[in-house]
């Protein structure tokens, strides 16, 4: 059950984090760009809504490769892999399906989606590390 609740609370805090990093990236081109702060916080409320929404079968994903991997040596570089292709799919098939396809616009909102996922990961680094050692740890003893 312990291995069960980390694993939920690890992939939960990364996906909140994600739509966090997200919503600031996105706010931060759209002041870049429009030079107006006046719907900065409708633009950052909208991402992060938007972001946990279409992410939600991406972070099933990751989950269930986390939790089928748990054991394994190499988690934290799989849980990156993971966090890479479950965001460019998910961003790809949000943009296909509510843009009405791709378009060279939406560039910088995929990437900011990858780079928000696979940022998210390396912030958990420290505790992806300590599922490991203390898994180590377990069948040593």
């Amino acid at each position: 059950m312990k291995k069960f609740i980390k694993t939920v609370s690890a992939s939960f805090t990364i996906w909140v984090a994600a739509a966090l990093i997200n919503g600031l990236l996105v706010a931060a081109l759209s002041l870049f760009v429009n030079h107006d702060s006046g719907e900065l916080g409708l633009t950052f409320g909208l991402v992060i809504v938007f972001s946990l929404l279409f992410s939600i079968p991406g972070i099933f994903i990751f989950w269930l490769f986390f939790i089928a991997n748990y054991f394994q040596e190499g988690l934290f570089q799989l849980l990156l892999k993971t966090a890479l292709f479950t965001s460019l799919f998910s961003a790809l098939i949000f943009f296909g399906w509510v843009g009405r396809g791709f378009h060279s616009d939406n560039i910088w909102l995929i990437i900011f989606a990858v780079v928000a996922a696979v940022a998210s990961v390396m912030i958990h680094h420290g505790s992806v590390r300590n599922i490991v050692n203390e898994n180590k740890n377990q069948t040593h003893v």
